[in-house]
């Protein structure tokens, strides 16, 4: 969804007239006149500064991080369009998996479509202030965030953070980034985010996915969709950390 289709909806759901939301804008010390919000509805100019886009979506009570990161969004590459839209497809898809596994089939029919259309109508900016809004804890220790940094050259691809215990990629679950045979090391956790690529144990085998947890369930979900979601009980799987760094053979 692009930045003039996010505004346009907010528009026409707040029932304010364009002159209305000037003037409100006004006296929030932000100067915007009715023919410049007809213009950003058209598409027809730029999305405008976080400044602009805070001050209507206060106005028109709306979520102002929402509508400033989808003007960012406009401007991103189409690269990391691509990329957040995969992300989108395997949060929609993994989702799907873990109701069907709750349901009968002829209940999760009803559902499903439902779930899809809502998926198609959130805007990039809701799926990525959603995704970065949803933490689980397993413990009462804090989460830290780690800041990555990215180091590229002609042989290998690192992405790391801190204090590394590293362990051999047995499939291609988290292809194109994480290959089979990468060397992977984990930062220990006792909090972690969905959405986090950890390490974890099945079968005395260590394995390489994406961490979702819905109620008291743990969904492990591929990058490469020939790979299904794996779904387990919370205590069922000991988790050996949260990725820090990986070492890939080009």
């Amino acid at each position: 969804m692009a930045y003039y289709e996010l505004f346009s909806n907010l528009i026409e759901n707040s029932g304010l007239s364009h002159k209305d939301i000037s003037d409100k804008c006004k006296l929030l010390g932000v100067s915007i006149s009715p023919s410049y919000i007809s213009q950003l509805k058209s598409g027809k100019i730029p999305a405008p500064s976080d400044e602009v886009s805070k001050a209507i979506a206060e106005v028109c009570n709306g979520n102002g991080n929402e509508l400033i990161l989808e003007a960012y969004l406009d401007k991103a590459p189409n690269s990391l369009i691509t990329f957040i839209n995969n992300m989108k497809e395997i949060v929609l898809f993994t989702t799907l998996q873990f109701i069907k596994s709750q349901m009968e089939k002829d209940q999760f029919e009803i559902y499903e479509t439902e779930i899809i259309n809502q998926s198609n109508k959130q805007p990039l900016s809701s799926f990525i202030l959603e995704a970065n809004n949803t933490n689980f804890v397993q413990s009462d220790m804090s989460f830290d965030e780690c800041n990555f940094t990215m180091i590229d050259d002609m042989y290998n691809v690192n992405i790391s953070t801190n204090q590394p215990v590293g362990f051999t990629v047995k499939d291609n679950a988290m292809k194109p980034f994480i290959n089979k045979d990468s060397i992977v090391t984990f930062d220990k956790k006792e909090t972690y985010s969905n959405g986090d690529i950890v390490g974890f144990i099945i079968d005395k085998e260590v394995l390489v996915r994406r961490l979702y947890k819905k109620n008291d369930l743990l969904i492990l979900s591929a990058d490469n969709y020939e790979f299904e979601p794996l779904i387990y009980k919370l205590n069922d799987i000991k988790i050996l950390g949260k990725v820090r760094q990986f070492t890939t053979k080009l």
